[in-house]
């Protein structure tokens, strides 16, 4: 009976550092996600006021629904790839808790040691569910935005303040040989439609003569 007690309350300890780790790890995805989410968009909103100075400087067209609808996906890609690629392993979660929580390595030892049942392993173990027991979760490992946000936030503003405030420059003439190649084909409508009514007049002419 005693025993089995002990191993009762070996697997409970188990589970529960197993349910810490889990906690952590998504903690720390949530974080990474942010992180990385943040340069994305403060990439995207350095291209976007790139693109939309270019659209206003050399009157050529960049922007479009295809556009956007292609750097949406691959900004998505990309931080997926990104998170795909820096969230950590159970391990290195138990390291992070050990760091974080001032553990003194317990609960690395612990995770080490998760599938032994000596002596040694139970007490790290012990020791590992004594440590996250004095310590919240929640507080020691926040879910946040952080300061990486004020990069997008600032590359946003200027595209924002590029899009309102910069006046078409035209600095290669896109818009005056633009303006020119509109005026010349309105002419040409214009002079075919006057010399079809000329036709007009004098096969009617000729139908009466």
């Amino acid at each position: 009976g005693y025993r089995k007690g002990q191993t009762t309350m070996a697997n409970g300890r188990k589970a529960t550092l197993e349910s810490h780790l889990r906690n952590v790890r998504f903690r720390t995805a949530a974080n990474i996600l942010l992180r990385q989410a943040a340069v994305v968009l403060a990439v995207a909103g350095a291209a976007a006021a790139l693109a939309v100075a270019a659209e206003r400087v050399f009157v050529i067209k960049l922007i479009s629904q295809t556009a956007l609808i292609a750097a949406g996906a691959g900004a998505a890609l990309l931080t997926a790839a990104l998170v795909a690629m820096s969230v950590p392993n159970r391990m290195q979660v138990a390291v992070l808790m050990d760091r974080q929580l001032g553990a003194k390595e317990r609960f690395s030892t612990a995770l080490a040691l998760a599938e032994s049942d000596d002596p040694f392993a139970l007490a790290a173990e012990a020791e590992a569910h004594r440590a996250a027991e004095r310590f919240s979760i929640s507080g020691q490992f926040p879910v946040r935005p952080g300061r990486h946000w004020f990069g997008p936030i600032a590359t946003w503003a200027v595209a924002a303040a590029v899009f309102f405030f910069l006046p078409t420059l035209d600095v290669l003439g896109n818009q005056a040989r633009q303006n020119q190649a509109a005026n010349q084909a309105a002419e040409l409508q214009q002079a075919k439609a006057e010399v079809k009514k000329a036709i007009d007049t004098v096969k009617t002419v000729i139908e009466q003569a």
